[in-house]
């Protein structure tokens, strides 16, 4: 991949490829991810009753479960620049150890700010460990990154429906017991071993050229980022309260919601490296904001649990999709530095949650729960419309004044 500002010579960069076992480690990120910012939510009531006497428990309960998002997102911003000076290989071995250290740390600790603190580090762990791996995809030959992005999409997704249930099954035995997963990572570590050194510098990178640090993102890529993750917000966490609303109560069939969520991630994610060969990173970008929309809007629409779910099947294609291709769009637009925006992009994905509950109450409280996928579905469906992100884009109003056609893809994804 060469940077602007770079010639051919300083492309070389691309560097040695991974073994089997550096392979696996990098697609083990998203399972990083699921555990880290996910897995956990299951026994926060089970924390907030076990602290009766600290004020503010089942606040701090709360912040427990989120904090590790927040700090993902506040951290993935400038992880690139980390990568630059140390190399993803460092960076990914280190983000490791302390994943393992920070998250099992919970369950040897009586304090729920001790344990608030550790939750922070580990945010920060997952998203070092997560945009390590993207950047050293990134470092693959290009004919590869779809298949390894489409790749570890899947295995997050597989791993989804494994984790969860595991973690059920170890709270039954309390709330301390299920943080011993996070030990994961020591069984990843021995696979990031392996994988070979960085090359000097990052890709393309020439100190006369300053511009080849630019990421090639626009403002507006980075607020649809926002935006969808917003939207996983809705999808996620306001479901439960929406299926309240039109009568459904019962846990057993409210779980059935992210399980159909997981499902439909993995068949977005077995099929995401062929529609990479077909598609570049813009045409995919607007699918996914169509398969969001055509989501939301179904759920909003829903009064029965089974037209629900559908919806969040589409929903779940779309979002499981978004995820991988902006990875890949951070690569295509990199000019000599796609760790720094996988980090923006990855970081503000992650932060649209925190600004959910204030979005999802106003609008819930102006016209009912609803509203609230009903109002997003249909704003996915206007920038679907409407919105390319296209480096050589023309505003909407004149693509409405010709014929469209669409760009060829990459050469690189067509072989």
């Amino acid at each position: 991949m060469i940077g602007a500002g770079a010639t051919p010579d300083d492309s070389a960069v691309v560097g040695e490829r991974p073994g089997f076992l550096g392979t696996c480690s990098l697609m083990a990120s998203l399972i990083l991810m699921l555990v880290g910012l996910f897995s956990m939510a299951i026994v926060l009531p089970q924390i907030a009753l076990d602290f009766p006497n600290e004020p503010h428990a089942a606040l701090f309960s709360q912040l427990i479960g989120s904090s590790a998002g927040f700090a993902f997102a506040i951290t993935s911003p400038f992880v690139g620049r980390f990568i630059e000076r140390f190399g993803y290989r460092r960076i990914y071995i280190f983000s490791l150890i302390v994943f393992a250290v920070a998250g099992t740390a919970p369950a040897f600790l009586h304090s729920l700010s001790a344990i608030l603190t550790t939750r922070i580090v580990l945010g920060s762990s997952v998203a070092t460990a997560f945009t390590a791996c993207a950047t050293g995809i990134s470092r693959l030959p290009p004919d590869q990154h779809a298949r390894m992005l489409g790749r570890q999409a899947l295995v997050g997704g597989c791993a989804g429906l494994v984790i969860f249930p595991v973690v059920g099954l170890l709270a039954d035995h309390g709330w301390r017991l299920p943080f011993g997963i996070h030990l994961i990572a020591l069984l990843i570590l021995p696979m990031a071993l392996t994988l070979p050194e960085d090359p000097a510098g990052p890709v393309g990178h020439t100190t006369a050229e300053p511009a080849a640090r630019a990421t090639g993102l626009s403002i507006a890529v980075i607020l649809v980022t926002i935006f969808v993750g917003m939207a996983s917000f809705v999808a996620a966490m306001y479901a439960p309260f929406y299926l309240n609303s039109i009568g459904i109560t019962q846990p057993s069939l409210i779980s059935l919601t992210p399980t159909m969520s997981v499902i439909g991630s993995i068949v977005a994610s077995a099929v995401y490296g062929t529609l990479r060969r077909r598609f570049d990173s813009s045409q995919m970008f607007k699918g996914t904001l169509w398969l969001i929309a055509i989501g939301l809007l179904i759920g909003g629409c829903s009064s029965t649990m089974p037209l629900f779910i559908v919806g969040i099947f589409f929903y779940g294609l779309g979002q499981s999709t978004f995820v991988p291709n902006i990875v890949a769009f951070a690569i295509d637009r990199a000019k000599g530095n796609p760790a720094l925006g996988i980090g923006i992009l990855m970081g503000m994905l992650n932060g649209g949650p925190i600004l959910g509950p204030f979005v999802t109450g106003l609008i819930s409280h102006l016209g009912g729960p609803a509203s609230v996928f009903l109002s997003f579905g249909a704003i996915a469906l206007l920038l679907a419309i409407f919105y390319d992100p296209g480096e050589n884009a023309q505003p909407w109003w004149r693509r409405l004044l010709r014929s469209p056609v669409a760009p060829q893809a990459d050469a690189a994804y067509k072989s």
